[in-house]
């Protein structure tokens, strides 16, 4: 699922950037729903919204692992494109 959301696009920087964004989220709604409604709803209705800001937090650090293991392997695939350029250079000259 994590290369999928990868692969789509989504980047770790998105998943923290939701995950900031679901923790001001959830300081409104509770204040908001405290204005309008009672307190125990507004208790439910934050802890509700706050539990996305972990999950997406969670996804960030996967996806950030993700991110690292690509481009590791570009780098490998990279190093070994390098080392068999001069050998082909080297060939050609004899």
């Amino acid at each position: 699922m994590i290369k999928k959301l990868h692969d789509i696009g989504i980047s770790s920087d998105a998943a923290y950037m939701a995950g900031f964004t679901s923790i001001g989220i959830t300081i409104a709604s509770w204040l908001s729903s405290r204005k309008l409604e009672n307190t125990a709803r507004a208790d439910r209705w934050g802890i509700f919204v706050g539990l996305w800001a972990p999950t997406f937090m969670s996804l960030g650090n996967a996806l950030r692992l993700e991110e690292e293991h690509e481009a590791m392997q570009l780098g490998t695939r990279a190093k070994a494109m390098a080392e068999k350029v001069p050998e082909k250079a080297g060939s050609a000259r004899s």
